[in-house]
């Protein structure tokens, strides 16, 4: 009993204590606390308002509860709203608010303790003094509950600790001249994340809205932050008081919710020492990715960050995925997570994100591979890393950033699915070395074997009966798409036949073959077009009776044998990456006999027409091939073959006895006739004549005189080109004065002709007249379009046109003029040099139009005439020939068709040039890369194909050169 009165009677003594320190220190505090403007403050923050010049432990004290007060917002100490910093000063026993340990002591250290500030923080009166200088930093908070607290300065607190309280608003001001510079802060408040920057005591935060400040960023401008950096600290919900940031350092926490409770700001002159660890002033929790997959008829449950979803050995298929980003920090605005599907049947479907499906959800097409990226400001601090379990393959490896994982083209679902965020440039989460599998495209094949095609094979395997003696008699060959499309890309491929050679190129699966012939398959080529060929090799070979397996051919090179009548009895294909290893020895892909024999053979025709010396027969009438041999193994056989220049190679008769060969050609053109003539050692020796098969014609004007027309069609004459006027300014004057005679007697002769008009013109106008001209010599002289069979052709020789400066209005003029004949009702045609046509003229502007070209020659039967030559429809080759019924020279011609362009398009097969840009590609003068260079094209260079054979195009270029290229860097358009 006395022991309770008497701890009353303490108690009682120690208020009376307690007031009067209060009253005297709040005397002391107000004489102490420095106004707006004041010019004398500390530079190192006084713990918690205790005066650095009042070394006393009774004025410490009184100051310190002063300050609390203040702090706190109290007037007394019997205020209701009292803080509990407030009450550890007054009733140490009621103590709880400080996350620090609370001292019993009335020492200033105690008191800095108790407030959470830490002992280095308190100086002695004499280094306070030594550290004045001229600026102070004060602040106040908004507190849940009590709203606005009071001023609070240089490190002491501001706000509540223990209470549970959110701060929610903050301002915070310096004591310097605005012309010194300022300070600027901003908060991470709940809902919102960061807020703009504001400065000089405006607040930051919220009020009236509940939300509570979760970290901050304070930092110093102008002058003021060359001379000080701002530390500051928080008391964060569970967290306590962190370590002290600086100068725009964050300060609290993101992701966690975590509220502030209180503040400490402190400026040090630039470069000091901290007040306390800097070590961990803030905690950001990171952002993670959420997901779901769809399997099973439903919507599995969300997973985080690693998780499996979807299942692992149930054999279940994943039809659709949705992916969040989730980031608790709001640390990346803006930022969203995409991602997208190959499904089954649909391949790679659009890109979706923040939590759209992919995929088809209930359509039973299963996901084969994932594609998943980060994008806005979070992709430049975290990677996206991602692995599939996939059917057969199991757990491949991870995948990062927007590459595949899973597997395309193999049929293979994928059955579970894991995704990690990981700080940029971190480790990956296992290894990245397969996160993907795609099946690659594929060659198909089979061969035609006793009567019927074999099973279809593919990749390497054999196709036919390899060692057994079987002859195969066709092959097909098909390409089968991988992952990829094939667009544009396709096989084609021929097939060298017993008796019959080589045949057309086919493609696509369609059959290289004659179907029931019994004859055998030699020698095969196969290549690849399109975008294919640009990414793979096509390799492939051939089992020959008697040789076995042949090395491999690749991209059109030829495979098996010719000359030694020995039949292939198996195929092997295989695609390779372009520029990968053979599959195996390229040695001897293709055998043919070496011509060394000693014998000598000779070959030429009989019973041809022949015109200034040319030989040439009219189609539909024989011709005799006859071909002698000596010396050799003797044992002689013979075959016959005719290629028709531009075309395709034909065997007219397979190796028989027999030294001649009647061939009754109906395909107007120019051919080289060959004959093979092989002893009885298998060596094999070859003679050429070219020959033309084509229509024989002349063209005449008033120069020849009169004509005997009678005569000249008995002589032989198919057609002639009659002159019909010249220029266009009088038409008595220009036109041809034999006209209506000639065209008249080639009528009662019953011999077809056409016209031609001699141009003076030098400008597009002009040719335009000279057109009108000719039309209107026409209808005066009753000739109409169905009176003519060849076509009317403009004639451009005149030298002042004979410059390259011309090309440009020479082209035009040459259209210009057909285009009105053609819209008259008759055929247009050019007649020009062959230099004026290859090199004043664009040959591809004018090829629509019928070509009628000049070129003569001593030696009608010289090749180099059609030499890298466009292709013709009209020869003159001489000028000088003789007919019977016309007196004196004519000049002769040789038509090659029967059939006329009516030049209102170009039905030409055309190519584009895809060679890397500042590359070239040779024009060659043959078929070989031992050939002769005769031009260069370059990208994007459009080109006329005339043929195809043995992977090089047949081509005339825009300037009117003819040559070979490798088919491989042209793409038809």
């Amino acid at each position: 009993m006395w022991r309770r009165r008497m701890k009353a009677i303490k108690r009682i003594i120690a208020s009376v204590f307690v007031c009067m320190f209060a009253v005297t220190g709040g005397l002391n505090a107000l004489a102490l606390t420095p106004t707006e403007d004041s010019s004398t403050v500390v530079s190192q923050p006084v713990s918690e308002g205790i005066s650095s010049e009042t070394s006393s432990q009774t004025g410490s004290v009184s100051s310190g509860l002063s300050s609390r007060a203040d702090d706190s917002g109290l007037k007394n100490e019997s205020s209701s709203s009292r803080t509990p910093e407030a009450s550890s000063v007054v009733d140490s026993e009621n103590s709880q608010s400080s996350s620090e340990p609370a001292s019993s002591g009335n020492n200033s250290t105690s008191l800095s303790a108790s407030a959470g500030m830490p002992s280095a923080e308190i100086s002695s009166s004499t280094e306070a003094k030594q550290a004045a200088t001229t600026v102070d930093v004060s602040y106040k908070t908004h507190v849940q509950t009590f709203g606005w607290q009071d001023w609070a300065a240089n490190g002491a607190s501001a706000g509540t600790t223990g209470l549970a309280k959110r701060l929610e608003a903050i301002q915070i001001k310096t004591s310097a001249p605005a012309s010194q510079g300022g300070i600027r802060y901003r908060t991470h408040v709940q809902t919102y994340g960061w807020l703009d920057w504001v400065s000089d005591g405006a607040s930051s935060g919220t009020t009236g809205e509940a939300k509570r400040l979760e970290a901050i960023q304070i930092e110093l401008t102008g002058a003021l932050a060359t001379q000080y950096d701002v530390y500051y600290r928080v008391h964060a919900q569970t967290f306590g008081w962190l370590d002290w940031a600086c100068n725009g350092a964050s300060a609290g926490s993101a992701g966690y919710a975590k509220r502030l409770e209180a503040i400490q700001i402190v400026l040090v002159p630039k470069g000091g020492k901290a007040p306390g660890s800097t070590a961990a002033p803030y905690k950001e929790l990171p952002p993670a990715v959420s997901y779901q997959s769809y399997l099973s008829g439903a919507w599995q449950n969300s997973v985080l960050d690693n998780a499996v979803s979807g299942t692992v050995g149930q054999a279940k298929q994943i039809e659709g995925i949705k992916i969040s980003l989730q980031d608790k920090a709001v640390s990346f605005a803006g930022s969203s997570i995409q991602y997208r599907t190959y499904l089954q049947t649909y391949a790679w479907q659009d890109w979706t994100s923040n939590g759209g499906t992919s995929g088809k959800p209930g359509s039973g097409k299963r996901v084969e591979a994932v594609q998943i990226k980060l994008t806005g400001s979070i992709a430049s601090s975290y990677d996206v890393y991602y692995r599939v379990h996939s059917q057969t393959f199991g757990w491949l490896d991870w995948a990062c950033n927007g590459q595949s994982a899973g597997s395309a083209g193999y049929a293979k679902r994928i059955e579970a699915i894991q995704i990690v965020l990981v700080k940029k440039g971190g480790a990956a989460p296992g290894s990245t070395a397969t996160p993907y599998k795609e099946a690659p495209p594929s060659v198909t094949y089979q061969t035609y074997i006793s009567g019927g095609w074999q099973p279809t094979v593919a990749d390497k395997a054999t196709s036919g009966l390899a060692g057994q003696g079987k002859k195969t008699e066709g092959l097909r060959v098909s390409l089968k798409a991988g992952a990829q499309s094939l667009g544009n890309s396709s096989v084609k491929y021929r097939t060298y036949l017993q008796t019959y050679g080589w045949q057309s190129w086919v493609s696509n699966g369609a059959s290289s073959a004659k179907a029931g012939s019994g004859k055998r398959m030699e020698a095969i080529e196969i290549s690849l077009t399109g975008d294919i060929s640009s990414q793979y090799d096509i390799y492939y070979r051939s089992y020959v009776t008697g040789y076995g397996w042949l090395g491999w051919a690749c991209n059109g090179a030829t495979s098996g044998t010719t000359d030694y009548a020995k039949p292939i009895e198996a195929v092997q294909a295989v695609l390779v990456k372009k520029g990968g290893a053979a599959p195996g020895s390229t040695s001897n892909a293709y055998l043919k006999p070496e011509v060394t024999g000693p014998f000598e053979i000779s070959f030429s025709p009989s019973g041809a027409s022949n015109f200034g010396g040319l030989v040439s027969i009219e189609p539909d009438h024989d011709v005799i091939l006859v071909a002698s041999a000596k010396g050799g193994a003797g044992g002689y056989q013979y075959r016959y073959r005719a290629e028709l220049i531009g075309g395709s190679i034909q065997t007219l008769k397979d190796y028989s006895g027999s030294s001649s060969y009647t061939w009754r050609p109906n395909t107007p053109g120019r051919y080289k006739m060959y004959v093979d003539v092989k002893d009885s050692t298998g060596t094999v020796k070859t003679a050429m004549f070219q020959m033309s098969v084509g229509l024989s014609g002349i063209d005449v004007s008033e120069h020849q005189g009169t004509i005997d027309w009678k005569k000249v069609k008995a002589a032989g004459i198919d057609y002639a080109m009659i002159r019909a006027g010249f220029g266009w300014e009088e038409i008595d004057d220009q036109t041809d004065a034999s006209l209506v005679q000639n065209v008249t007697g080639a009528k009662q002769a019953g011999l077809p002709f056409g016209l031609y008009h001699y141009s003076y013109a030098d400008t597009v106008e002009e040719a335009k007249k000279e057109a009108e001209f000719l039309l209107d010599i026409l209808e005066a002289n009753n000739i109409a379009p169905s009176d003519l069979s060849y076509p009317i052709a403009f004639d451009i020789e005149e030298p002042d046109r004979l410059n390259v400066s011309q090309r440009r209005v020479n082209t035009d003029m040459v259209n210009a003029f057909c285009e009105i004949i053609r819209d008259a009702g008759y055929l247009p045609m050019v007649y020009a040099s062959k230099t004026v046509i290859q090199d004043y003229l664009y040959y591809d502007e004018i090829s629509a139009n019928n070509i009628w070209m000049a070129a003569w020659t001593s030696t009608p039967n010289d090749t180099e005439i059609f030499d890298n030559c466009f292709p013709v429809d009209m020869w003159q080759y001489s000028e000088s020939g003789t007919v019977d019924g016309i007196n004196g020279r004519v000049d002769l011609n040789i038509c090659y068709t029967t059939v006329f362009r009516d030049g209102s398009a170009d039905t030409t097969q055309k190519g584009k040039v895809v060679v890397d840009a500042g590359s070239s590609l040779n024009v060659r003068k043959a078929p070989s890369v031992n050939a002769d260079v005769v031009g260069s094209l370059y990208k994007d260079d459009i080109v006329t194909i005339i043929s195809e054979t043995s992977g090089w195009y047949q081509i005339v270029t825009s300037t009117g050169v003819s040559g070979y290229v490798s088919a491989e860097y042209i793409q038809k358009i």
